[in-house]
């Protein structure tokens, strides 16, 4: 049997993708139609958590991504109220539509009465998402419900 010529195989490629993905789906038909898939790999957390400093990433429902740090190694001292009025006043953000704060720590203490202070202070104001604890050594992620936080 002799093989297709490559324009007649890309008009009928084109004639049957849309049977091919009613019928097989989408991985199937591409796999079918020799298409690349492309898939990758990243951690947000090792993107941004890198230097020897703490830092606070508030993660936004529109995708907005805000970092806090004072650049110290073994703490961050963001004032929580300081963070709420650049939030909300000098950016238009609502506490509510955060999905997840994250704090790093360099040891695997987790919260600290510091921690728990902030995320209440946040709480009061309206936050309802996910406060994590990112423990650089470990890279393992504690939220604060599952330490039976509310």
């Amino acid at each position: 049997m002799r093989p297709f010529s490559a324009g007649l195989r890309d008009r009928l490629a084109g004639a049957i993708r849309p049977f091919l993905l009613l019928v097989c789906g989408v991985l199937g038909a591409a796999a079918l139609l020799n298409a690349q898939i492309y898939a990758s790999r990243t951690n947000l957390f090792e993107m941004f958590f890198k230097d020897a400093t703490e830092s606070i990433i508030i993660q936004f429902k529109d995708g907005d991504i805000f970092i806090y740090s004072t650049l110290e190694i073994g703490r961050v001292t963001v004032d929580p109220a300081q963070m709420v009025d650049h939030l909300v006043r000098q950016k238009g953000k609502k506490l509510s539509d955060i999905i997840q704060i994250t704090h790093n720590h360099f040891s695997e203490q987790g919260f600290t009465r510091e921690d728990e202070a902030f995320c209440r202070y946040l709480e009061e104001r309206g936050f309802t998402g996910d406060f994590c604890i990112y423990h650089t050594q470990s890279k393992k992620v504690e939220t604060k419900k599952e330490k039976g936080g509310e």
